[in-house]
């Protein structure tokens, strides 16, 4: 367990993959490429995410409140992790019925903490969907910079969307960093 701002963060467990799935189903609009369709789909990923424990190149993170209660209200994704150059890409979503609440802003600190920290990155990219007004408020308020746009990347709705890349570097999140 790892704590910050509030939320305690969590490894990925086969309990969660329900409400993961859920979770990818009531967000496809606002995300990347979404690839698992259903819960066979989700089960091959999981028992492929990553076999390596002591240094994984791929992390699901669950976010909780730490007020006693426990409600998980988001997740923090690590991937494509480079112990070599020190960097990852990430992304975040919360869950449906925590949406607004202020909690992204502390999912994207906390998660971003544990990559600066506990990993001992340094550096963090995310790429975001230009609609996803609320993801680019998250990464902003964590300290990301953006970067540049890769144009009419996805498409979605029957349009294609610009997908806006964000970084972060050890040094501009420590003005930022959570408690």
């Amino acid at each position: 367990m790892f704590k910050s701002n509030d939320l305690a963060f969590f490894k990925l467990e086969e309990e969660d993959l329900d409400n993961l799935l859920k979770l990818k189903q009531e967000s496809w609009g606002t995300t990347h490429n979404v690839t698992i369709a259903n819960r066979d789909d989700q089960d091959r990923w999981f028992a492929l995410l990553d076999q390596n424990v002591h240094s994984p190149r791929n992390l699901v993170l669950i976010a909780r409140h730490y007020n006693g209660a426990g409600a998980k209200v988001g997740i923090f994704k690590i991937t494509n992790v480079d112990y070599i150059s020190r960097t990852a890409d990430t992304a975040w979503d919360i869950f449906a019925d925590h949406r607004g609440k202020g909690l992204g802003k502390k999912i994207v600190a906390g998660g971003s903490h544990f990559c600066l920290d506990i990993l001992n990155l340094r550096r963090l990219t995310a790429e975001i969907l230009s609609i996803n007004e609320a993801s680019l408020k998250c990464a902003c308020a964590a300290g990301y910079l953006y970067e540049g746009t890769k144009r009419q990347l996805t498409h979605k709705n029957g349009e294609f969307l610009d997908s806006q890349v964000w970084g972060l570097l050890t040094s501009e999140f420590l003005g930022v960093k959570p408690n």
